[in-house]
């Protein structure tokens, strides 16, 4: 997916973004933050909207009735975040990724 919003795709699959917000019911645990902060190198943050497919839907009717990408729609009116932002842990980026090849192999070799 974040090849998709304009995050260029590295050698390892581990993406290093300015920034994420995570969305569902995962995003409020600050251990799946971590998780993410830690492998994509990159500070992490959930939506203040609980309903984020909602809020989702929301942002593309309001993108699509200006005529504006999605994309565009979003850099113009972020959504709020929880302001509870979650930092890479440096000492654990790289184990981090390292778990997340291994993981990606088996994978790949499952041909999930």
């Amino acid at each position: 997916y974040l090849e998709m919003v304009g995050t260029p795709p590295s050698n390892d699959g581990c993406n290093e973004a300015n920034g994420i917000n995570l969305v569902g019911g995962g995003s409020r645990n600050p251990l799946w933050r971590q998780i993410f902060a830690d492998l994509f190198n990159s500070p992490v943050s959930s939506l203040e909207e609980a309903e984020s497919a909602a809020l989702g839907a929301a942002l593309q009717a309001a993108a699509v009735s200006q005529n504006i990408t999605v994309r565009q729609y979003i850099k113009d009116h972020p959504p709020k975040t929880s302001g509870d932002v979650v930092t890479p842990n440096m000492d654990r980026v790289a184990r981090t990724r390292r778990s997340f090849l291994r993981w990606k192999k088996v994978r790949d070799q499952m041909k999930w």
